[in-house]
């Protein structure tokens, strides 16, 4: 970097510093970054990352804070610039995991090990993270794991384990969900003897948990026993050897 670069550098970061605030509550911090449309965005971080954080300029790439970094190839030292998510530099994730937002907010970046309180970032594998899922936008359903199945005109209901299970279809999109919510109780319970970092531990995002929670009070009819035992015997076929 030269030493105008190296000037500029200095600059921004020192522009950027006057950009952090404590949340109003005091429990963490604000970063406060405008999008290029001019849009004010909010990035939350806890105070113990505040300093590693501070090294660097952070602007928002598709919801999510982002900074780049220079990358020397060893084999020709060409100069490169690589992407850094600011939750990937604070949760470090081992190999073979990805970070997860919890609550869904792209830039909810606290992280506390020892405080799942606090902590808005999870380590998790692959196909645990799959489970965090809102509806998508374009869904036909409203329920997560939920879609209308044109040609019977059905529900058709379907988690993603180990890879995607197929539970059936049912005649209502209110069954099919709680299908879903079968399937993602069966594969914590079939987990729970696994080391923490490896349990499924499910997040049921939005109606479903409110459909599990009516459930339980007798508000909404449950499944058959057939399809409860079909469903729990097909999340722990996937399940299989984890």
């Amino acid at each position: 970097m030269s030493k105008r670069s190296e000037s500029q550098h200095r600059n921004a970061l020192a522009k950027q510093a006057k950009n952090y605030r404590k949340s109003g509550c005091g429990k963490y911090w604000i970063l406060d970054v405008e999008k290029r449309d001019g849009e004010k965005c909010e990035i939350k971080l806890l105070e113990h990352h505040l300093a590693i954080c501070q090294e660097h300029i952070w602007c928002i790439d598709k919801c999510y804070a982002v900074t780049n970094i220079p990358v020397i190839d060893p084999s020709t030292s060409v100069k490169t610039q690589k992407l850094l998510y600011m939750h990937t530099l604070i949760s470090e994730p081992p190999a073979g995991k990805e970070v997860d937002h919890r609550n869904h907010n792209k830039t909810d970046n606290r992280y506390d090990i020892n405080n799942k309180n606090i902590s808005n970032l999870q380590n998790k594998y692959q196909f645990q993270n799959f489970q965090n899922k809102l509806s998508a936008k374009n869904s036909s359903s409203i329920f997560v794991g939920v879609s209308k199945h044109k040609l019977t005109n059905k529900w058709r209901a379907s988690i993603r384990l180990k890879k995607l299970i197929h539970l059936g279809l049912y005649s209502s999109e209110e069954h099919a969900a709680l299908a879903y919510a079968h399937a993602a109780i069966s594969a914590n319970e079939l987990t729970a003897h696994l080391p923490e970092d490896r349990q499924n531990m499910f997040i049921l995002n939005g109606a479903n948990l409110e459909l599990n929670t009516a459930m339980r009070f007798g508000m909404v009819s449950n499944l058959p026993q057939d399809k409860l035992d079909y469903i729990k015997d097909k999340v722990s076929a996937n399940l299989k050897n984890i």
